[in-house]
């Protein structure tokens, strides 16, 4: 009987086991040390822990191998992954949500450090030796430089900031991009504050910015170059995406900006800029220029998230003699191109589409303005006493309209007031 019993425990036991075993899901990968990619080289000793989100215990960890190999058995959960070995800059990855077999993709480490910096920062370069934390704000002064080498990546704490009143190089490239975003292992928009730039000459090249408060905003930045900007929809709800109230000599082109604040790229009294080649996402103003002479806005992709309403305002350049808008693709909500009282101005082979609730392109007040070329496709109707006018030229005496398509819905509301082109006072 004693056995029959102790057998029977002993298949309990064992069932309880099987049913209550803790469920695991094996995670694998490799990582290489960048120093060591030769040969025979030694990639062990790398420290792969993985550690809870959201309340930072350590679930388990374990090191890789001669080839740099690792494999270990960890439980269903949400976790921050860093990669460590002494003398190389650690490598992280937030918010992996494990529910199954996992393989991680290959890392390089390279041998380096972690750099904190805070305070007045005079010129320096920083280097992908480091990876740096900006602990408190950082300030560049005024006749100083910070160049940033490609590659580097630059995390803020907790609504932390860099202004640059000095000059900022940010050397990114196709391959190296120059990262700013957040210190938070599970970065949400808004973590950090943003980076302010209030000197001339900056570069900033193939740069991804992610996770901040605002866009990168400044004054007095003449001669600044802003090309290959990512900012992919990450930050916060209010925040905008270039903002410069004062400079001129502009290059912001090739970037991708992604912002749910007022304005995408807002430049003031930016003479002789170039804004071109850029996708824009962005509810209220795409491209805003105000008195912006001799400037050049070309080629530009401007829409909202949904791909169909547009912002507001697509283009808008009042006061901005001799300015050029060519070849952009526009959705707009309400104005497609506005550029009132801008004397020569030249408004060439736009595609504007959208509601377009007031005008499709707004030149009134600009003598001796160009507008050709243009296709302006309006569509939907409205049941509402507002005038819109797919091309509005009042008091642009000397100019040329002509070569445009101008297309409206097939049906129209009861009281939809919509003229293809006024020019009153235009002679």
């Amino acid at each position: 009987m004693k056995s029959i019993v102790k057998t029977f425990t002993l298949l309990l036991t064992l069932l309880s086991s099987i049913l209550f075993a803790q469920v695991t899901y094996n995670v694998s990968g490799i990582v290489q040390l960048e120093d060591q990619m030769i040969a025979l080289g030694d990639h062990s000793g790398v420290k792969v822990k993985f550690i809870n989100l959201p309340s930072m215990g350590a679930e388990d960890s374990t090191t890789t191998n001669t080839d740099g190999l690792y494999s270990i058995n960890i439980s269903p959960g949400y976790y921050l992954v860093e990669w460590t070995k002494s003398g190389y800059v650690p490598w992280e990855l937030g918010g992996l949500s494990l529910a199954e077999n996992t393989a991680l993709d290959s890392i390089t480490l390279i041998p380096g450090d972690v750099s904190e910096v805070s305070g007045t920062v005079n010129s320096a370069t920083w280097t992908t030796s480091f990876v740096y934390y900006v602990t408190d704000d950082v300030t560049v002064p005024a006749g100083q430089t910070l160049t940033i080498n490609p590659g580097v990546r630059v995390k803020f704490l907790e609504g932390k900031s860099m202004t640059v009143d000095g000059t900022l190089l940010a050397n990114g490239t196709e391959d190296a991009h120059v990262k700013f975003t957040s210190k938070e292992p599970t970065p949400l928009p808004g973590d950090w504050g943003n980076l302010i730039l209030n000197g001339e000459n900056n570069v900033i090249t193939y740069m991804d910015y992610d996770y901040a408060t605002d866009g990168i905003t400044g004054s007095n930045v003449s001669g600044t170059t802003i090309n290959h900007l990512t900012i992919p929809g990450n930050l916060a709800l209010s925040a905008r995406g270039i903002y410069f109230t004062s400079g001129n000599n502009l290059d912001i082109t090739n970037n991708y900006i992604a912002s749910a604040g007022g304005h995408a790229i807002y430049v003031n009294d930016a003479d002789y800029s170039d804004i071109s080649n850029n996708t824009i996402v962005t509810p209220t103003y795409g491209i805003q220029a105000d008195d912006c002479d001799n400037c050049t806005i070309n080629n530009n992709d401007i829409n909202t998230g949904n791909g169909t309403t547009g912002p507001e305002y697509a283009i808008y350049a009042p006061n901005s003699d001799q300015i050029q808008v060519l070849n952009n693709i526009l959705v707009a909500d309400q104005y497609g191109v506005y550029v009132h009282n801008s004397y020569k101005a030249t408004i060439n082979q736009n595609k504007i589409t959208g509601r377009i609730n007031y005008d499709g392109i707004v030149c009134s007040s600009s003598d001796s303005s160009i507008v050709t070329k243009n296709n302006i496709t309006r569509t939907n109707s409205f049941n509402n006493t507002n005038w819109t006018y797919m091309i509005r030229a009042d008091g642009s005496e000397g100019s040329i309209i002509k070569k445009d398509t101008l297309i409206s819905p097939s049906t129209y509301g009861a009281n939809d007031r919509t003229v293809g082109i006024t020019a009153t006072y235009s002679i």
